[in-house]
């Protein structure tokens, strides 16, 4: 429909700009479930085949919902699975933020039950906000988080239109990270003993599956008793190399 892409999401349709991006929910859809078709007529969108009794709906897209919308982010784990991290801040941006609307934050940690952050954005033509999550006096940590958003306008006028959002986070346990540099230089010359080992690492580190790291020189001096990680492989880089080269392949465990 022009610039916007119309979509049914949580109850109601909601409009985003192809063009300049930004997401807000669209007015005047009351009835639960989606339809089966939707046509478009200028600024009306009518949905077909809502409920048992197959009502058409008209949406005026330049009237906005002014019951509360809500958008999910979805679980997450920043691409540090298994590991606990504290949730620091979310950080929202919109369009400068219309009289008679307001933003609020809620997470889920590891698919529990949301809870709203103790913060509402509502100062007039902001364009940013950082909801704070974590302090020093209380800590939200987990492996996994949801954010969700919670839209709310009391002007059928205006809305909120949501750019980004962006979630920051810190580690809440030390992972030890191991970097092992092996001599692959006697690739080229057919040693299929090294190939086959990297080539098992690699794989992996591709199947992000635990394996057993035996550290031979233990883990204070030189003299101490080897140790046992249980560690996952997070890169393998192996080297173009030819009968003469010293290149060395590396390979980063992370202790798990």
């Amino acid at each position: 429909m022009g610039d916007d892409l119309i979509l049914h999401y949580d109850d109601r349709l909601w409009t985003y700009n192809l063009s300049f991006g930004g997401l807000s929910v669209a007015a005047n859809h009351v009835s639960t479930g989606a339809g089966e078709c939707a046509k478009v007529f200028g600024n009306q969108v009518f949905v077909a085949g809502i409920g048992a009794s197959d009502m058409v709906e008209r949406t005026d897209i330049d009237a906005y919902d002014t019951s509360e919308g809500t958008l999910d982010s979805g679980r997450f784990d920043m691409g540090y699975p298994g590991i606990d991290k504290v949730l620091t801040k979310i950080v929202v941006t919109a369009e400068p933020l219309p009289a008679n609307t307001q933003i609020e934050v809620a997470y889920s940690i590891e698919g529990a039950a949301f809870v709203t952050v103790s913060d509402t954005w509502d100062t007039d033509n902001e364009t940013s906000h950082t909801f704070t999550v974590s302090t020093s006096g209380s800590s939200v940590v987990g492996k996994d988080f949801e954010i969700r958003l919670l839209l709310n306008s009391t002007d059928s006028s205006a809305t909120p239109t949501v750019k980004s959002v962006t979630a920051e986070a810190i580690s809440a346990e030390s992972r030890t990270e191991y970097q092992l540099e092996i001599d692959a230089g006697s690739i080229g010359d057919g040693d299929r003993a090294t190939a086959a080992a990297l080539d098992t690492l690699a794989t992996l580190a591709a199947t992000r599956t635990l394996t057993t790291f035996v550290d031979p020189w233990g883990t204070v001096e030189e003299y101490e008793a080897g140790v046992s990680k249980t560690v996952r492989v997070l890169a393998v880089e192996v080297p173009e190399v030819g009968a003469e080269s010293q290149a060395f392949a590396t390979v980063i465990l992370r202790e798990e």
